[in-house]
């Protein structure tokens, strides 16, 4: 059955689903199918975007061979999204510059849709509709300083992110020691930039950043905290398709399970 309580677990740390992921995801969370077989797609997104807090909303991917195609989502609204604005403005916006990591996991977790096939103009749509802001405005801390970049560059630096991300699990099969490790890094960052509130120094935090991100690990999880990590384990199968081999792509069906049943 679907209502809004399933949908809101479904959706998890979304803001949009697209509507192709919603009956695999949906099964992935509750064993069965979001409507009975020949139910067409519309007529489920009708079903769900009539619920309280979600909605529908669509936009066009990059154009091919100069044809644009429609992509529709459903996305959250009402205090639901209001939520999320707030949980982005603060991680994102409330700061002068952000780590590039952090930005990477708040694009990847905009949507829930397979990576490899979402377009750079789909996710700066998403941005500016949550943000009120223009992807390419953000200022980004690498290893190289501070910067803004072009949309296509800060997504495919996502794309780049989550890729890894999954590598690191897949290939030590201990996704705990992952989030034990984002713990550590992310506890040294706070603890780094606290100690340095005292020296009235506007670029403490920069500095500190850059020099995490030359750290074993630091790509992967400087500003990251592993209570936002966590849930991403449970969309990695999905969200990472025909990217991943068998082996690996049976080992993240698995975490996901085992996370889904956990949290």
């Amino acid at each position: 059955m679907i209502t809004s309580e399933r949908i809101d677990r479904m959706t998890g740390p979304f803001v949009f689903i697209g509507l192709v992921a919603i009956p695999l995801v949906y099964h992935l969370h509750f064993g069965c199918r979001p409507a009975r077989p020949g139910v067409r797609p519309w007529e489920m997104q009708n079903t769900i975007t009539g619920l309280d807090q979600f909605q529908h909303w669509e936009t066009y991917n990059s154009p091919r061979k100069g044809q644009q195609t429609r992509v529709e989502y459903v996305a959250r609204a009402g205090s639901s999204l209001s939520m999320m604005q707030r949980r982005i403005k603060k991680r994102l916006l409330d700061t002068a510059a952000v780590p590039a990591p952090l930005l990477s996991y708040y694009l990847v977790t905009l949507g829930c849709y397979l990576v490899d096939q979402i377009s750079v103009s789909e996710v700066e749509d998403m941005f500016y509709f949550v943000t009120g802001k223009q992807l390419r405005s953000m200022r980004v801390i690498t290893e190289r300083g501070v910067g803004q970049s072009s949309a296509f560059l800060l997504w495919r630096e996502a794309k780049d992110w989550v890729t890894r991300l999954t590598q690191y699990i897949t290939r030590t099969r201990r996704a705990q020691d992952v989030l034990d490790t984002a713990d550590r890094m992310f506890a040294q960052y706070v603890e780094q930039c606290r100690a340095a509130s005292s020296s009235n120094d506007p670029d403490s935090d920069v500095r500190i950043a850059q020099k995490m991100l030359a750290e074993e690990n630091g790509p992967l999880f400087v500003g990251i905290r592993s209570s936002e990590l966590k849930p991403l384990y449970k969309y990695l199968g999905y969200m990472m398709g025909n990217t991943v081999g068998r082996s690996d792509g049976n080992y993240l069906k698995e975490l996901a399970a085992s996370f889904i049943e956990v949290i």
